[in-house]
């Protein structure tokens, strides 16, 4: 790419300019969201966002303490979401891809680490890809037509809830 870093997205996430760090592989920076700090080092573009930007997290530590990490921007009926750093274990980018759906009137809920669960054409399917088992929560009133709440280790399960009518 011979153009500033992530240029094509700039207006679109609400970005007057970044540049990016990275730490050694021993030292570890903090991000500071909504009051809880995440730990990062092995990438970070640090924002400044345009104006009507929303700074949702802001670097905790090193040179550029207090410069933006995520932003976050209305954009007619919806909004646009940059998550500038990248975390080991994930639990920023989950804690922000959270208040997104929250704010957006979405439900979210926490399945176990490996299990992935979607609805596609008016089914619900889950899916265990750790080898250990897990429990999942389905409705008593939907009907499993394959497997069970309970995945074994490469498990599916698939339901349809019969009062399930929000994407109809």
């Amino acid at each position: 790419w011979e153009a500033p870093l992530a240029a094509p997205i700039h207006q679109l996430a609400g970005i007057n300019s970044l540049y990016y760090d990275h730490l050694p592989h021993n030292l570890y920076g903090k991000v500071d969201f909504g009051g809880m700090k995440y730990a990062w080092n092995n990438w970070a573009d640090v924002l400044t966002p345009a104006a009507g930007t929303d700074v949702w997290a802001v670097y905790a530590d090193q040179f550029y303490k207090g410069a933006a990490s995520v932003i976050h921007r209305r954009l007619g009926r919806g909004t646009a979401t940059y998550i500038g750093t990248d975390t080991d274990d994930g639990k920023l980018e989950k804690e922000v891809v959270r208040r997104v759906y929250t704010e957006a009137g979405v439900p979210t809920e926490d399945l176990p680490y490996g299990v992935v669960k979607e609805w596609r054409d008016g089914f619900y399917i889950a899916l265990n890809y750790t080898s250990d088992i897990q429990e999942i929560v389905i409705p008593d009133e939907a009907e499993v037509l394959i497997g069970s709440a309970r995945l074994e280790p490469a498990g599916v399960v698939v339901w349809k809830e019969k009062s399930d009518n929000k994407y109809k």
